[in-house]
């Protein structure tokens, strides 16, 4: 037998152009072969984005820094919410090697706003820039890319199934839920070493693939619905869904708990645990 685990970065443009390159191919190539992708219902939004050169940037602690300190003095991400967009609204601010990455998830009625006002997509970017002070700070002397301003809309989505004859689907060829904690990083490495433990016990043990495929997704899917739980404003634990994601939080160290309620506090969640 063989096996292939397939892997697809849809939002990882933020930090690699070739990412485009991969995602475009996975979804012309592989995913309407298999036919598992669906839309996620609960998470129907937007994002329009941004590349910026000379921006500074929060360090560790909070001090603003200057561009030219950026290889020196660590960065971290800047993420806040955004007023007047209910519980959805949130931009982020990730500096890169070259440049600045900012952007925004919005809900989808901003499409129609900005319809109305006859704006165009970077005259938007740019006056929601500019309507966060501590944004502000940061893009004070930057200059916004040429033609780098993007838009896409419905990005979230989950596979109907995850694990197969053949084929095991890992990172965001998987689902892709909401890049607010980066989570897509952590369950694509999560999804990578289970897909390699499954992946060799079929091998050796061919008669129980069907058994590690299940495996597979039940513990894949399970770590995919406590990222929802974190990203959804409004969620109930209610269900086998919800049952794996508590499942999931009972199974965590003392560490990992504790860090996915600091999360869950940031972002006004922490009601769903």
């Amino acid at each position: 037998a063989e096996y292939i685990a397939i892997e697809t970065s849809k939002h990882a443009a933020a930090t690699s152009r070739f990412a485009d390159v991969a995602k475009e191919r996975s979804d012309r190539e592989v995913m309407p072969v298999l036919g598992l992708r669906v839309l996620d219902e609960d998470f129907r939004f937007m994002s329009v984005w941004g590349y910026l050169d000379n921006s500074r940037y929060y360090a560790p602690g909070g001090r603003i820094c200057e561009p030219a300190t950026l290889r020196t003095i660590p960065p971290t991400t800047y993420v806040t919410s955004v007023p007047n967009t209910g519980d959805w609204g949130w931009c982020w601010h990730i500096p890169l090697r070259e440049c600045t990455s900012v952007g925004f998830v919005l809900p989808m009625e901003i499409m129609k706003v900005v319809k109305e006002r006859q704006l165009t997509w970077e005259q938007y970017f740019l006056e929601i820039c500019g309507s966060l002070p501590r944004l502000q700070a940061l893009l004070k002397d930057a200059t916004l890319r040429k033609d780098s301003v993007r838009v896409i809309r419905d990005y979230s989505y989950r596979s109907t199934r995850v694990a197969g004859p053949g084929y095991f689907l890992v990172g965001d060829a998987a689902g892709f839920i909401d890049p607010i904690f980066s989570i897509g990083v952590v369950l694509g490495m999560y999804a990578a070493r289970t897909a390699a433990w499954a992946i060799s016990r079929s091998l050796k043990y061919p008669d129980r693939a069907a058994e590690m495929q299940s495996i597979y997704a039940t513990q894949l899917l399970d770590r995919m619905e406590l990222a929802r739980t974190l990203a959804l404003p409004r969620y109930e634990l209610s269900g086998p869904a919800g049952a794996g994601a508590k499942k999931v939080m009972q199974f965590l160290d003392a560490k990992g708990r504790a860090l996915t309620r600091a999360a869950s506090s940031l972002t006004a969640r922490s009601q769903h645990f």
